[in-house]
């Protein structure tokens, strides 16, 4: 029978857009951000049992008893990009997984590996992804299996991360039917809801939830911020110019809320 083993993932994201001279510096910075997240979890590099490259990404297969740790470790990687981001190029942005199952070592496409990397490339975590990043300024989310995530949290195995904090989130085609649980780090649980794609792919809803979900843009009375365009950019400012005599006619565009002629 094959060992379970906990696998940790992760891919750059956008990395066809980084410029080629810096390109080749992402391996570095992957292993770099690993290897301090590992370290901050009390995971030692001795402890890996296998690290495979995947030229903008990476897939580490560890003991299952670390399970818990790898998560931990998972959380840990947010601050550490963060960090790197402020003071390096290429800015580095990770969505990361975390599966646990059967590994029989040497095949790459085992049936854990498949999990991970299909959870990975989830067209409905990128989405996610992209639109917290555009909201909250992310620099990673985590996805877990849902076999991963009830063994996990079956004990005090995870000390960084709560349940609570995770929105299931599938990740099936026609082929196959997953549900995995996503954290995005800066997030509430309610606001992750909100920024996933409909069950049949269409874009999330942005009108809040709850007045909480409003974020305070600065102005008085905390009115909600406007949502970015589809690309993350600010929408356009939009101003009216009034002509002529406000006391009985003027011209112009859409006006919002009501008019006193006095």
């Amino acid at each position: 029978m094959s060992p379970t083993r906990t696998l940790l993932g992760v891919d750059v994201v956008g990395s066809a857009r980084i410029p080629g001279y810096h390109a080749e510096e992402i391996p570095a910075a992957i292993a770099e951000l690993l290897d301090t997240a590992l370290t901050t979890a009390e995971i030692s590099r001795d402890e890996v049992l296998s690290w495979d490259s995947t030229g903008d990404g990476a897939l580490l297969t560890l003991p299952g008893s670390l399970l818990g740790s790898v998560l931990d470790a998972a959380a840990k990687l947010e601050s550490a990009a963060i960090r790197r981001n402020q003071r390096r190029k290429p800015e580095i942005l990770l969505r990361v997984a975390v599966e646990s199952g059967p590994v029989h070592g040497g095949a790459y496409y085992e049936r854990s590996k498949v999990t991970l990397t299909r959870m990975l490339d989830a067209d409905a975590f990128k989405q996610l992804f992209g639109r917290c990043r555009a909201e909250r300024g992310i620099a990673t989310a985590l996805i877990v299996s849902d076999h991963a995530k009830k063994v996990a949290f079956s004990g005090d195995h995870v000390r960084e991360l709560q349940e609570d904090e995770f929105v299931p989130l599938h990740v099936g085609n026609k082929e196959h039917d997953e549900t995995a649980w996503v954290r995005v780090p800066g997030c509430d649980p309610g606001l992750v809801q909100r920024f996933l794609p409909g069950p049949d792919g269409s874009a999330p809803d942005d009108r809040p939830t709850h007045p909480g979900d409003a974020r305070d843009d600065g102005r008085a009375g905390g009115a909600a911020a406007e949502s970015p365009q589809p690309d993350g950019s600010p929408q356009p400012s939009v101003q009216n110019v009034i002509n002529g005599s406000s006391r009985k006619s003027f011209q112009g565009g859409v006006i919002n809320g009501d008019i006193t002629f006095h």
